[in-house]
């Protein structure tokens, strides 16, 4: 009997151990809870399963997860103690390439800042500089987040460079600059809003699972900018009957932004494309978030070397003026180069118009009619840079818009020049006979440029008949410098799912305050997929706009039922809970998206003016503080912090 309880005891402690230990960030607080109830042969069946359900490669006989896991556990129990936000970095990410250590000083609290470069971890940046620290000093350390610590917190000289914009300027000079720049970001490029949703990523208590069974690479030593990135981007829009244009946009990168590594009589390669395309107000259309992997043999790398890398994808677009910016990064050496381009998707007017015509350096026959620069199963390469050599045959392709499906008759004339200011120092004509109402009428052409010296050009169109005249022109240009013909062609991924189609549609006729429009478009969604949290999200924005302010309510609460983290809904929920001057209800909304991580002055301000109306004066004054914090040039804010702190 006693013999049977010390046995007992000892798995019961064995199995408490396991929990508060290997377990601890594996488990979500429920399955720890459900855990606890097992009995002990159930608890080592729900350990078994687990590992075996983490085992990325059930093919060999090792489990590569378990074996990482627990090697990074023991180590991290050693010498962080768990749980502690260092041992949580360690588990999710290994071991930093660098740790810089700062002892208690009259210049910095007890920090650490560990850098990690190369990671090729799906939804993390390629390098992050992370900061642990001890607050006022003391205690075990902590994640330092650029938002809401603040350079104040690692520091007991009171310089708080938020407040001075002097000692703002001269911070490098001050104190380390590696720790400045990590105290602003958790890595190049990102901002602070980024940083911080890079830190609740890693907060996560899901983040472990996910990123140890992600297939990681060697790091490599170095992080590189590249000075002077220079690559081409080329869009082209066609209307589609719905209102909306299918815009082709090519990224060209040259040869010399991409590394391959040989194994044995393979080449790979892979690249980082993180972007957005944004409208004229900065709201995001479309999100870029690829990692197009290339791998030949040593024939196929031989002709291939040279080539550029063309990414190449379609986005539909009301018309409307467009930026889009990415990051290209090249994998194996972790060198970085920003891309940006502005365009322009024409409105369609009057009866007929003829559009700018699309410069390509070759055309063959397409499996699809909708892959990116591809029309009536016609693929198109596009000359990314509107460059070509003399002699070099050019493939033109355009149309002719008749919205109105006017008949269409005769012989017109059709003209191609290339011109010099107003001399034409090339010219094609030929007849063109027209006998069609359709609403896009398409012109392929080829060119030959024989005899047009080095320069820049533009390239007319004519279409003429009966007084009636529609022209076009695109820039060219002519070079000695010998033209990259070849191309490393990846299309990205698409959904061609009409629910995607159609949210996306009503998400930018939104932002137009469109309300009809969108409400139209979001109906379909959701008659192709009722549950779509995206769609009906939306529908509740959508509602909200149209003054119906107790459906869209209604309708988000029951949305966050099912994903009570929803951090922007929680916020909007807040601002029309504030709104209706629903005052307890709209300070707890806020109150839980900043838990979630929606850390804005907006919301802060939000809820400091939330608290004045419930009469928590202090609570305001705080929340204004933390605002002001983030952004010092908040003339308003600072008015109310100093009217309420009287």
């Amino acid at each position: 009997m006693f013999v049977i309880a010390g046995v007992a005891f000892a798995q019961d402690e064995y199995w408490d151990l396991w929990l508060r230990g290997e377990g601890y960030y594996l488990l979500s607080p429920d399955q720890k809870d459900e855990f606890k109830k097992l009995s002990h042969p159930e608890k080592e069946m729900f350990v078994r399963d687990l590992w075996a359900s983490l085992d990325p490669n059930q093919l060999t006989p090792e489990n590569e997860f378990q074996g990482e896991y627990q090697k990074r556990h023991a180590y991290a129990k050693k010498h962080f103690g768990i749980p502690s936000d260092r041992a949580k970095i360690y588990l999710l990410l290994g071991a930093p390439n660098s740790i810089e250590s700062h002892s208690n000083s009259d210049k910095y609290y007890p920090l650490e800042l560990w850098s990690y470069y190369s990671l090729g971890i799906r939804g993390l940046p390629p390098s992050l500089e992370l900061i642990f620290y001890k607050r006022w000093g003391a205690g075990d350390y902590r994640l330092y987040s650029p938002l809401f610590d603040g350079f104040k917190a690692l520091t007991p000289s009171g310089l708080d460079p938020d407040q001075n914009q002097r000692i703002r300027a001269q911070l490098k000079s001050l104190f380390d600059p590696q720790i400045v720049e990590a105290a602003e970001r958790v890595s190049v490029g990102s901002n602070i809003n980024e940083s911080e949703t890079v830190r609740m990523t890693l907060q996560d208590p899901a983040a472990v699972k996910r990123f140890l069974t992600q297939k990681q690479r060697p790091s490599v030593e170095t992080t590189v900018v590249y000075e002077g990135f220079n690559a081409d981007v080329y869009t082209y829009s066609v209307p589609r009957t719905d209102g909306t244009f299918r815009v082709s946009i090519a990224l060209a990168v040259p040869p010399k932004y991409l590394t391959f590594e040989k194994d044995q009589d393979v080449y790979q390669g892979r690249v980082d494309l993180l972007g957005k395309i944004t409208d004229q107000k900065g709201n995001e259309i479309l999100r870029i978030n690829d990692s197009p992997y290339l791998k030949m043999g040593s024939a196929e790398f031989e002709r291939a070397k040279s080539y550029l890398f063309a990414y190449q994808f379609d986005s539909y677009l009301l018309p409307g003026k467009y930026n889009m910016e990415c990051l290209f990064r090249d994998y194996a050496s972790n060198a970085a180069g920003k891309i940006e381009k502005t365009f322009n998707v024409t409105l369609l007017t009057g009866t007929l118009q003829l559009f700018t015509p699309l410069l390509a350096f070759k055309s063959s026959t397409a499996s699809s009619e909708f892959t990116p620069f591809g029309y009536s199963f016609k693929q198109y390469f596009p000359k990314e840079n509107y460059t070509f050599n003399s002699g070099q045959t050019v493939n033109l392709f355009t149309f002719l818009a008749n919205p109105e499906k006017v008949k269409l008759e005769g012989i017109w004339q059709l003209k191609i020049s290339v011109l010099k200011g107003d001399e034409a120092l090339m010219e094609v004509l030929e007849d063109f006979p027209l006998s069609t109402s359709d609403s896009l009428i398409e012109i392929s052409r080829l060119l030959k440029l024989d005899g047009v010296i080095p320069g820049s050009y533009l390239l007319s169109l004519q279409l003429n008949r009966a007084g009636i005249k529609l022209q076009s022109q695109v820039s060219l240009k002519i070079t000695d410098e010998e033209q990259i013909l070849g191309r490393m062609r990846i299309v990205a991924p698409s959904s061609t799912a009409p629910e995607h189609y159609h949210t996306n549609l009503a998400l930018q006729y939104f932002i137009q305050n469109n309300f009809v429009e969108a409400s139209k478009h979001v109906r379909i969604a959701l008659d192709f997929a009722p549950s779509s949290y995206a769609a009906r999200s939306l529908s509740a924005r959508i509602e909200k706009g149209k003054g119906n302010i107790d459906m869209a309510i209604a309708s988000y609460e029951t949305l966050l039922l099912e994903t009570p983290y929803d951090a922007e809904g929680l916020f909007l929920l807040g601002k029309w809970y504030q709104d209706k001057q629903m005052w307890e209800k709209a300070s707890e909304r806020f109150k839980k998206a900043v838990e979630t991580g929606y850390y804005t002055t907006d919301i802060l301000n939000n809820l400091g003016h939330v608290q004045v109306r419930l009469g928590k004066m202090t609570e305001a004054v705080d929340y204004w503080e933390k605002s002001l914090a983030l952004n010092s040039n908040q003339p308003d804010i600072k008015k109310e912090l100093e009217t309420h702190k009287r």
